[in-house]
């Protein structure tokens, strides 16, 4: 089983952790072992191959549930009108993050925030988060990743001028949490509220075919 790159060093102190507790006392060893066990299932990152797809298509940023699909104005970077889909990450989903579509990285900023939960509809202007504008042949794309009220932390691991391609891996939250992902209004929604989705597989929408081209991506 992979382990999420984000994880490795928690895994780890769990780990030893546990084997020092086993010294002292077998009680304490199984409690610690259980919570081991449980950093091995949250930071598991399962390998997802792409389904064929058109060069419009946009997949999932991350596994969850489907919680807001809105039209609201984005004023910090695209400064217009956007289809907002927010996916809910509960403590049992994969919390590796993987990039939409194909696209160069144009801006990235992390900004503090509170712990409110992740499935309030405002916690994506008050909660800590990540935010990450993608950009294809004119197009772009903004995802924001944000921390919940377990959530102590948000990796992401790319820069300003990285090229992403569609499904590849950008980032992680740690523990319950979720992202969002600001289309434009002339985006075909595929998915409808309360839809499990899966990163790097479910197609969240087709984007207006005019000014995106490309081939069909066969695998991640």
């Amino acid at each position: 089983m992979r382990i999420a790159e984000e994880g490795l060093h928690v895994v780890f102190v769990l780990l030893a952790v546990t084997v020092t507790l086993f010294f002292f006392s077998v009680v304490t060893g199984i409690v610690a072992s259980i919570f081991f066990l449980f950093s091995l299932y949250f930071f598991r990152d399962p390998e997802r191959k792409l389904p064929s797809l058109s060069a419009t298509a946009v997949i999932s940023p991350a596994d969850g549930k489907i919680i807001g699909i809105q039209e609201v104005q984005e004023e910090k970077f695209l400064k217009e009108k956007r289809l907002k889909l927010s996916i809910f990450m509960s403590l049992f989903d994969v919390h590796v993050n993987r990039s939409p579509i194909d696209g160069v990285v144009k801006g990235i900023e992390h900004v503090p925030g509170r712990k409110e939960p992740a499935y309030k509809e405002d916690s994506s202007e008050v909660n800590e988060r990540n935010y990450l504008v993608l950009e294809k042949e004119g197009l772009s794309l903004l995802i924001v990743q944000v921390a919940g009220i377990v959530a102590r932390r948000i990796r992401c691991h790319v820069k300003v001028g990285d090229f992403l391609t569609r499904g590849e891996r950008f980032g992680m939250i740690m523990f319950g949490s979720r992202v969002d992902v600001y289309l434009p209004l002339s985006a075909e929604v595929k998915v409808v509220m309360g839809e499990k989705v899966r990163a790097g597989e479910t197609v969240l929408a087709e984007l207006d075919a005019k000014g995106v081209s490309g081939d069909e991506d066969k695998k991640s």
